[in-house]
């Protein structure tokens, strides 16, 4: 089989954990792609292997970027996925792998990888991705894992017993680690729907944290967390501002506080009805774009 990456460098690791966010799929609130972003600028960083994004990606999906100075073009950057060592503030050796989610040649890409990641002796490998829901920005983020075994989920968590989706290249790397006996998890947040089009750095927090909790890696999210608490107390001032917006919030926070009483077989209140939120989420967007100095839309 052609090799679909080149090594670049074959670093000396010690029992590295492979953290995983493909570009382009499930990244509501920008919270995986800011929780990787996270674990990358907390060391130096070294390449390992650069995939041949001609064999993987289509380029009228993933455009390359044009520089232009006075007219003349100096630059085209490519898109990119590659293969990065680094380390936590421990001392810890970890991988971690970016770039957009490949178009073609899922088979060969995740057989590649996991190949790759036995040589450098991976000893876990977790995916992050984020998702809208219907949950209020007044409540703890709900992380929810699937993992190559049961107990390893339950780590993180809610565990989902049965469902039929659309599976990403992530769902897949997993399942292969899996068939060759390297522990494998996916970790989502739940991003309130009203801001998914925007940061939301408490579940980027709150994946790093499952990161460090799971694979005994050590990131401090304080900055994350300070980040989280102005978004917080914004939304809070958009909210109490509209009595709509009160009431919308009321009832996302019982039908959360149900969901969690059905979990822990409590007894139950009554259902409630949800409202639109777009009306909300569009109104976040102004409301944040002018705290921040940007233009009204």
């Amino acid at each position: 089989m052609d090799e679909l990456y080149e090594l670049m460098d074959q670093p000396a690791l010690d029992d590295p954990v492979l953290i995983v966010h493909f570009e382009g799929f499930l990244d509501a609130g920008q919270a995986a792609s800011t929780a990787m972003s996270h674990v990358i600028e907390a060391h130096d960083t070294t390449l390992v292997a650069r995939f041949d994004s001609d064999e993987l990606l289509d380029h009228r999906s993933h455009r390359p970027s044009l520089h232009l100075e006075q007219a003349r073009l100096t630059e085209i950057t490519w898109p990119e996925i590659a293969l990065l060592a680094t380390k936590d503030r421990g001392g810890n050796d970890v991988l971690v792998l970016v770039g957009p989610e490949p178009d073609l040649r899922w088979h060969a890409f995740a057989g590649q990888v996991v190949e790759l990641a036995e040589d450098l002796g991976v000893h876990m490998t977790m995916t992050l991705n984020a998702f809208p829901s219907n949950v209020p920005h007044t409540r703890p983020t709900r992380l929810t894992a699937m993992a190559t075994t049961e107990e390893l989920a339950a780590r993180v968590g809610r565990v989902t017993r049965m469902v039929s989706a659309p599976a990403g290249l992530d769902t897949v790397l997993i399942d292969l680690c899996g068939q060759s006996g390297i522990p494998a998890m996916g970790i989502w947040a739940q991003v309130p729907h009203y801001v998914s089009n925007m940061s939301y750095p408490r579940a980027s927090a709150d994946l790093v944290e499952a990161i460090n909790q799971v694979a005994g890696t050590q990131y401090d999210t304080a900055d994350l967390r300070e980040a989280a608490d102005s978004v917080h107390t914004r939304l809070d001032e958009l909210v109490a501002a509209n009595p709509e917006h009160r009431q919308m919030l009321m009832n996302l926070e019982q039908n959360h506080d149900t969901q969690a009483d059905i979990e822990r077989n409590a007894p139950l209140p009554s259902a409630v009805d949800l409202p639109s939120g777009d009306e909300l989420a569009d109104e976040v967007e102004r409301f944040l774009r002018r705290l921040d100095g940007g233009a009204e839309a």
